[in-house]
């Protein structure tokens, strides 16, 4: 699966690329993205709330 045909949603990305690196892992760089000052605050709220289901 290549997420062909789906629609893209950046501050969701951001939010899974916030999360990951909080665990150490390394990730690419988010490239000629076009998220705004409001956008990253909103990516960086839902990592900070996300919760893991147990």
């Amino acid at each position: 699966m290549r997420g062909e045909n789906v629609e893209k949603h950046l501050i969701e990305a951001l939010k899974w690329c916030r999360l990951a690196s909080a665990q150490g892992h390394q990730i690419a760089e988010l490239h000629q993205t076009t998220l705004t000052r409001d956008d990253i605050i909103q990516a960086v709220r839902l990592s900070q709330e996300w919760k893991p289901v147990r």
